[in-house]
């Protein structure tokens, strides 16, 4: 969290690129978990990071990044849209509490999750249209988590509403 917070204010600010990225990828942790088995251990896989990072960085010198004009537009928009479509797919167990595949849904469905995922798209959604959305400093996505975490602590007391141990990411 701490290196996503400072890419996130320090990189703007040093790049004139507008393809940097510069915050951590919620999709890219599976891949992380997969290379760190891979490797054989975290160092291994922090060396191999600092390895990718000097690589970037003599492309950056280099000035390779102008050959991403030769990209045409409707590629990137495709593979964007290929992404978000894995994405919510991955996330739709999740969203009413399963952990398991799409076809396990119905068999898996908890109402407290379905709840909570319902409360979060329609603030997401329908944030455009209250008064906040004129002030910058208030995004979505933060009212989101702190009313996500706010139901999750009311139904915990609730037997039928408690979130379930699957939807939750557990990092030892």
């Amino acid at each position: 969290l701490v290196a996503g917070v400072e890419g996130g204010i320090v990189v703007p600010f040093l790049s004139r690129s507008p393809l940097s990225v510069t915050g951590p990828a919620a999709g890219l942790t599976a891949g992380v978990l997969f290379e760190t088995k891979a490797l054989g251990s975290f160092e291994r896989l922090l060396t191999a990071t600092m390895i990718a990072g000097c690589l970037q960085m003599a492309l950056g010198f280099a000035r390779t990044g102008r050959f991403a004009a030769l990209v045409p537009v409707s590629v990137i928009r495709g593979m964007r849209a290929a992404i978000g479509i894995i994405i919510v797919w991955k996330q739709l167990p999740a969203l009413v509490g399963g952990d398991g595949a799409g076809s396990q849904m119905a068999s898996q469905f908890a109402v407290g999750p379905a709840l909570v995922a319902a409360a979060s798209l329609v603030v997401l959604y329908g944030w455009a249209f209250t008064p906040f959305a004129r002030h910058a400093f208030l995004p979505p996505a933060l009212v989101v988590v702190a009313l996500g975490v706010a139901l999750a602590g009311v139904f915990a007391d609730s037997v039928s509403l408690a979130l379930t141990p699957a939807p939750r990411v557990e990092v030892p």
